[in-house]
């Protein structure tokens, strides 16, 4: 019976449909590239068709661990990291295209900063030659950059973190913790054995511009 569920699960999982979110077309040198955007209900976790990075001069590709993937699609869109791969030190430029749906989505930038609403139009930016970079751009619902962040029963539990670089978590005295600076995705620091009760500890996030104070119970 657990066979029967499974292939049938399959089978309405084939009949999907999915609608554009957006379409995003990297342009420069010469070439382009197509990064196609969408969400469906029925999707949870970021899935969809890889892309085929051989002999290719740019790319612009959503991150799915270790997949690039050119046709991408999830139940969220919200903090999805984007690749970049350029050619040449210039400028290249995104236009956005196919734009469907009323919720806002942006395009941060982590090299400037800067955060682009998804929307017909086109986003101009600079690359160093013959650059691969993986964490140049996120995709977000919200540009007030929310940490998804909780301490509880001595637990420091990341939900959410929408940064690329990785965590320091130090004491209040700037001293690192065991094991400081952690990955990006790093989900819980177990406090137990970590100093004592009313000690005051920081965590780090974006290289130290994002900062959280919490006290040990």
């Amino acid at each position: 019976m657990v066979t029967l569920l499974a292939v049938a699960v399959a089978m309405n999982l084939m009949a999907v449909t999915y609608t554009a979110k957006a379409k995003l077309t990297l342009s420069g040198g010469g070439y382009t590239c197509d990064l196609m955007l969408s969400e469906s209900a029925e999707y949870g976790a970021l899935t969809g068709s890889e892309m085929n990075m051989d002999g290719r001069k740019i790319a612009l590709y959503a991150l799915n661990g270790s997949e690039k993937l050119q046709i991408a699609r999830a139940k969220s869109l919200n903090n999805v990291k984007l690749g970049l791969l350029t050619d040449a030190a210039t400028s290249y430029t995104i236009t956005v295209s196919a734009v469907e749906g009323s919720e806002k989505l942006y395009l941060h930038d982590n090299v400037t900063g800067l955060n682009h609403e998804l929307k017909a139009g086109t986003i101009d930016i600079t690359a160093t030659a013959s650059s691969t970079d993986e964490t140049r751009f996120w995709l977000r619902k919200n540009i007030e950059d929310p940490l998804g962040v909780c301490f509880i029963n001595n637990k420091l539990t990341i939900s959410e973190n929408p940064y690329p670089e990785d965590i320091v978590i130090e004491t209040i005295d700037g001293t690192p913790i065991a094991g400081s600076p952690f990955a990006a995705s790093i989900t819980e620091v177990d406090f137990k054995t970590i100093g004592a009760a009313g000690d005051r500890f920081v965590v780090k996030f974006h290289n130290g511009d994002k900062k959280l104070i919490f006290i040990k119970e």
